[in-house]
């Protein structure tokens, strides 16, 4: 199973405006993302959600519902298609209700059928050493944690839940971000590190936004901590955007196919224990494409029209 741990699923604060550059609406936008997805071989996306306060369900920050809404919405606008779209596929959601996962399952005259697993999951913004500092913690399978507290507490709680905890990469290179996972490794509070947006060659002060932390030699330094500590390294990608949906993600043995109801976060953090990493994919950004999304503002998706 091909698994994108880090994926923000849209972008907050700007999403108007973005909307009006690409001629599309959250329904266009939604649709993009799952076919650009399973297209991109991707088996299932972690949604994260990111706030300094706590996330209300269904509010802007809440970008796991925020997505299942738009795609709900869209699959109302197939019931009633328009001469400007008519689909070619064919769209079914299963868990519509759940707070913690949902299905798409897509059947593509051209390329079959394809299943595609959304899970909820929050980047929770932590304090540790005294509360002097800050460590990002990726908790997957849920998006209800309160941020700026204690790593420790956070890291037990979201345990305790039987969900998946992963220390961000870039905190993973502070000297006091290390000293706190050395000291907590022997706890179990954490599951794995994750990578920081795949790598890229850009000189690190032309990077920006999802490539500002994200440079090739940050991940390889990042990987070989994680080898130290005896944490599986795992691969997302950070996007914001629908093409930058795949840009990097892990290859998991899983011991079910779910047909048997079994919980998939449960099967994630199994594999991730027993090792069960089959490999990366970590694709890199270039000078062309930083200069393609300077210039072109991000090609268009398909668009649905109201």
């Amino acid at each position: 199973m091909n698994v994108d741990f880090k994926n923000y699923g849209g972008m907050i604060g700007l999403q108007h405006e973005w909307f009006e550059i690409q001629e599309t609406n959250p329904q266009g936008y939604a649709k993009s993302f799952i076919d650009t997805s399973i297209e991109g071989t991707l088996d299932t996306v972690v949604i994260t959600s990111m706030h300094d306060q706590v996330i209300d369900r269904g509010s802007v920050h809440d970008r796991f519902e925020t997505l299942r809404i738009s795609f709900q919405n869209f699959l109302k606008d197939l019931e009633r298609p328009t001469q400007d779209y008519f689909p070619k596929d064919n769209y079914f959601l299963t868990n519509p209700d759940s707070e913690s996962s949902f299905v798409v399952d897509r059947t593509s005259i051209n390329l079959g059928n394809n299943t595609l697993h959304i899970i909820n999951g929050q980047v929770v913004q932590t304090r540790y050493n005294g509360g002097n500092d800050e460590l990002d913690l990726v908790i997957v399978g849920a998006n209800d944690f309160t941020p700026h507290q204690p790593a420790g507490v956070v890291a037990r709680e979201a345990q305790d839940r039987g969900l998946i905890v992963l220390a961000d990469s870039r905190c993973v290179l502070s000297d006091e971000g290390l000293r706190w996972l050395y000291g907590v490794r022997d706890l179990g509070l954490v599951d794995g590190v994750i990578g920081h947006y795949g790598m890229h060659t850009i000189p690190e002060f032309l990077a920006r936004g999802p490539l500002r932390e994200a440079s090739r030699g940050k991940d390889r330094r990042a990987k070989n901590i994680a080898e130290n500590l005896g944490l599986p390294w795992v691969s997302g990608s950070g996007a914001k955007y629908p093409n930058q949906t795949g840009l990097a993600y892990t290859s998991l043995d899983l011991e079910s196919s779910f047909s048997d109801g079994s919980d998939l976060v449960t099967q994630l953090k199994t594999s991730l224990k027993e090792g069960k990493i089959q490999g990366h994919n970590e694709g890199y950004w270039s000078i062309k494409d930083l200069v393609k999304f300077k210039l072109l503002h991000w090609p268009k998706r398909d668009q649905v029209t109201e």
